[in-house]
């Protein structure tokens, strides 16, 4: 989004560790005036390293949800490795977090700012920038902001998605900071565009297909399943969702995969498919609260088999699971069986 406004570099892909940081930063082009970089963790002490070698003017944090919880412990200790970027944030610098998260709110995260300045955002009158509306219209979404920047503003995405409309509301608020107006905000976000397999929706032979499978944890595939549930089905066509296991969950992974479960059902998908060993417990719980049909597989090509003889024109078919799971491969079998 910034692009619209400044020569802006930025990740590529899931360059976000300690190799493809630095690579990020080696490839910055001497005519740029601003770089993103995601940094990303699963351990204690990454992010700590990888602020050591950015030192970043501007920092946000999404969420603290429970992706890599097995191997942290609990969302405390992910709250607390992911503000390590504070270790080596500029002292002038600014943070943007999840005004909605009592974890970044509380005392200890108060200490692990170190005095710098915290914007909230979110929803509710605590919040410093608010998402005040929105409205999905099919493929695309709308809302509005509210803010310590000026009058209520509306913008648009080319994408549908609660999660992608409260991203949006982190990149205006940097956005914001930096100046830009709001025409140029709209702009980018006119331009947006999915990378790769982060909810990349396409039609193939009628049907509609939702590639999510870059990565996932209960946060992330909760959200994907609203995006393939609260969306109008067309006339005929089925509500289906073929989910995966979600790794580096450790002890929570049963509840975990059981929540999900249970929101495919309470959502009312229509037809589920799992595929591997923790996944089997989405399969249970969705029965447990009522979905009707229901497939586990523990193999891909059975799946494949599967879905080629199953899908029909109409269909919308969610794929989510954690990139070690290779849906992405489903998916490519797919395709070259005519689906």
């Amino acid at each position: 989004m910034l692009n619209a406004a400044l020569p802006t570099h930025r990740t590529q892909g899931n360059k976000n560790n300690h190799l493809g940081l630095p690579l990020t930063m080696l490839s910055l082009h001497p005519d740029d005036t601003a770089m993103i970089c995601e940094m990303g963790m699963n351990a204690k002490g990454e992010i700590s390293y990888l602020s050591s070698l950015l030192r970043p003017q501007y920092a946000i944090v999404t969420n603290i949800g429970t992706a890599h919880i097995g191997r942290l412990g609990s969302r405390e200790e992910i709250r607390t490795a992911k503000l390590e970027l504070c270790e080596n944030m500029d002292r002038n610098g600014v943070l943007i977090v999840d005004g909605n998260e009592p974890l970044l709110r509380d005392k200890e995260a108060f200490s692990l700012y170190g005095g710098r300045r915290v914007i909230f955002v979110g929803k509710g009158a605590n919040c410093d920038v608010r998402q005040t509306a929105l409205a999905m219209h099919g493929d695309e979404c709308s809302f509005r902001f509210a803010s310590m920047f000026g009058e209520e503003r509306d913008f648009s995405l080319p994408i549908t998605g609660a999660h992608n409309a409260a991203n949006a509301l982190y990149a205006y608020t940097l956005a914001k900071l930096l100046n830009l107006s709001d025409e140029d905000i709209q702009s980018g976000f006119t331009a947006y565009q999915p990378i790769g397999m982060r909810q990349h929706i396409y039609e193939k032979n009628g049907i509609k297909y939702i590639a999510d499978c870059y990565n996932a944890g209960p946060e992330s595939m909760i959200a994907s399943l609203r995006v393939l549930c609260e969306n109008p089905a067309p006339a005929g066509g089925r509500k289906v969702a073929v989910l995966g296991d979600m790794l580096e969950l450790g002890s929570f992974s049963e509840a975990a995969h059981r929540r999900v479960g249970a929101t495919f059902a309470t959502l009312g998908g229509d037809v589920l498919y799992t595929l591997g060993e923790n996944a089997r417990f989405i399969a249970a719980s969705a029965q447990e609260n009522g979905a009707k049909e229901v497939y586990s597989f523990s193999n891909s090509g059975t799946l494949v088999e599967a879905l080629k003889y199953t899908l029909r024109q109409k269909d919308t078919v969610l794929f989510k699971a954690s990139n070690g799971m290779h849906l992405d491969k489903v998916i490519e079998a797919l395709h070259v069986n005519g689906e």
